[in-house]
């Protein structure tokens, strides 16, 4: 097996140059964000958690007070529904695609115009 040597011009090596620090750039930026992840997804595990202790205290605490509060045998009566009243209408809020689609159709417009 014998060695060969391959002539590089400059302009082939700065650009191979380029295109790795651009990689390296990016090979860091990502272990950055990777990172930032993990120090999330921690700091996420310890809040839920938090949230489940105060939570069974919570249930702790309800199950108690029903213990001591007392028993009564009378019923709640039954509450009349009012017809006609619905909820009022949400207004659909447009997803980023339908929004920039809808972008996209004034630019249209604004170049059949001649505006643009």
């Amino acid at each position: 097996m014998s060695v060969e040597y391959v002539r590089v011009s400059p302009t082939e090596r700065a650009f191979g140059k380029k295109n790795l620090l651009y990689s390296q750039l990016e090979i860091l930026k990502l272990i950055e964000s990777f990172q930032r992840f993990k120090e999330l997804r921690t700091e996420e595990v310890k809040l839920k958690m938090e949230l489940k202790q105060k939570a069974e205290q919570a249930e702790n605490l309800l199950a108690e007070l029903d213990k001591k509060l007392p028993e009564t045998k009378h019923t709640p009566a039954p509450i009349a529904k009012k017809k006609g009243k619905g909820k009022a209408k949400v207004s659909h809020k447009p997803s980023l695609r339908e929004e920039m689609e809808e972008i996209r159709r004034k630019l249209a417009m604004l170049k059949r115009e001649g505006l643009v």
